[in-house]
This record gives C-alpha cells, structure tokens and sequence, in this order.
C-alpha cells in the first residue's frame, strides 16, 4: 500500500490527525502481545520492555520518506539519539517506523558518530518501513 493510499484511509478518527492515528495504529499493533513484555505509552513514544532483556523505543512518524527524505525525520533522530543517551541501560534501540511506500521498503540503519564512540555496537537506530495492509483489510 503506498504513502497516499495510507494517507487517505488512516484518517479512521476524524477528531485526530493523521500523525495521531498513525501512532494510535502502531500502538495497537505493538501492544497486542504483552505475555512477554511491557508496552509504555509516551506522547510521541512507545517504549517496549521484555522482562528479560533491555528495551525497543518506537517512534511512529507519519512522514513520507526515504533515503533522499530522511532528513524530514529530523526531531525523531534527536529523540532516538536523546533516548540512546540517557537511557541506554533500559532502552539500547530505537525504531522510527514511516509508512512503508515505494521509494521505502527496506529498513534504513542509522549510524550516529557521537554514539558510535560511546556505544560502539552497543545501540541501534533503525528507519523501518511499516506496512499499514492490516488499514486495507479492514476497511473491505
């Protein structure tokens, strides 16, 4: 599904803006499944904790991008890198998930110097494509 199919069919809240209901889709999707996790809610965050092993910081975007375009994910990459800083003991990795489109299918991976001198392999920051099919299937 492209970025303007998306666009058109994830406005389900008239009330919330598409950014909104994008994070509110990733949202369901992520916490779904909390057997062996814990999911927290932020105002531009969900934070994943397994119970065993350190956490997964999502950040949904609902941006168009891709490896042109990536610098419209400015204020999420300084999220992700704030994130990596003050809380790499509990959160190690960072996903900003966009819409999945055409020039997007792949996940980017993102290196960030200042963290890499710290953190070395320690951290991972990811640009990940997120397929809203599910949208498509449930509006038939």
């Amino acid at each position: 599904m492209c970025f303007n199919e998306c666009s058109r069919l994830i406005n389900i809240d008239d009330t919330l803006s598409k950014q909104d209901n994008f994070f509110q889709f990733v949202y369901n999707k992520i916490s779904k499944d909390t057997k062996k996790r814990s999911i927290l809610k932020g105002e531009n965050f969900i934070d994943v904790l397994p119970f065993e092993k350190i956490g997964t910081r999502v950040i949904p975007s609902f941006k168009e991008v891709d490896l042109d375009t990536l610098y419209l994910l400015k204020n999420e990459m300084k999220i992700a890198f704030d994130t990596i800083c003050l809380y790499n003991d509990q959160i190690a990795q960072v996903y900003i998930a966009c819409p999945r489109n055409k020039k997007f299918q792949k996940q980017i991976e993102v290196k960030i110097p200042d963290l890499e001198e710290t953190y070395k392999d320690q951290y991972k920051i990811k640009i990940i494509p997120y397929s809203l099919d599910s949208i498509l299937r449930d509006n038939q």
